[in-house]
């Protein structure tokens, strides 16, 4: 099938992934703020930093509870289809993606962090 989206790891095409704190992704990302429905991931290889963007833990138990106001509102099939895609973001493409590449300044000051890290281990 030719439209079919499969999720490849960054793991497995040799990226490392590393964790940033939430004050630490808000002083480099003044637009992308973290709330409480988002949970990211990070992944950096050398050349570029890969961020993705899900929908956090409590953004799903939520959206499972209002379920049936789904129902309602949206009908069974979209509402099913809508927790479906929150149940299995990776596989159903439910998440954003950005690259940080080498030329940007904040590339740097996330490797800082991410050097400091490793020595602190």
């Amino acid at each position: 099938m030719s439209g079919y989206y499969k999720y490849e790891n960054p793991l497995e095409k040799g990226y490392k992934s590393f964790k940033l704190t939430k004050k630490q992704h808000n002083s480099l990302f003044e637009h992308r703020q973290i709330r409480w429905i988002d949970k990211y991931e990070y992944f950096y290889n050398g050349k570029d930093i890969i961020i993705h963007k899900f929908y956090s833990i409590p953004c799903v138990i939520l959206s499972t509870l209002l379920f049936p106001l789904g129902i309602f509102s949206n009908g069974y099939s979209e509402a099913k289809d809508d927790l479906n895609r929150l149940y299995h973001q990776k596989e159903r493409c439910s998440f954003s993606s950005d690259n940080v590449w080498y030329t940007n300044p904040i590339y740097n000051k996330i490797m800082e962090i991410i050097n400091i890290n490793e020595k602190r281990k």
